[in-house]
């Protein structure tokens, strides 16, 4: 299992060193990289060690598709301080799986992420027409008590 950070400093620091990352390549930042170069504190505090359950990874595909992932370590805090490939729980299966549910569709995407943001649409989804529906007889019921108080049926 993995997380996708779609926004947020992560995102928008692998925007800035994405461009000149060759294709094919991960880069797992250590607690002084997060601090310095994406948080810009100055902190004793490990960053995530009490709250991520895992590190993040930047990955860059190809020229479409980068992103940022957070993957398991097992224990929440463990190697945050330092992360490394073999701590993160599957990393060799999900690089190797990455590939076959990259989404065209948008930058950066993931097939079964945008799958689920689809349904959760309001827009693209039959909720939209219930919703519709819903409103229309809310609409009639307030024109009808509005008739009723005005003295007609």
């Amino acid at each position: 299992m993995i997380g996708q950070e779609k926004t947020g400093q992560f995102y928008d620091h692998l925007q800035l060193i994405g461009k000149a990352a060759p294709s094919g390549c991960c880069f797992i930042p250590d607690n002084k990289y997060i601090q310095e170069h994406i948080k810009h504190q100055n902190s004793s505090i490990t960053y995530g060690k009490d709250t991520n359950y895992g590190a993040k990874i930047f990955i860059k595909m190809n020229d479409r598709h980068q992103m940022v992932l957070s993957i398991p370590t097992g224990v929440p805090g463990e190697c945050v301080e330092n992360p490394s490939q073999g701590n993160l729980i599957g990393l060799m299966n999900i690089v190797a799986t990455l590939p076959k549910i990259l989404s065209n569709k948008f930058e950066g995407a993931l097939l079964p992420i945008e799958l689920a943001n689809k349904i959760a649409s309001l827009s693209t989804y039959p909720s939209a027409k219930t919703l519709e529906l819903f409103a229309e007889d809310i609409k009639e019921e307030e024109i009808s008590k509005s008739v009723e108080l005005a003295g007609g049926k």
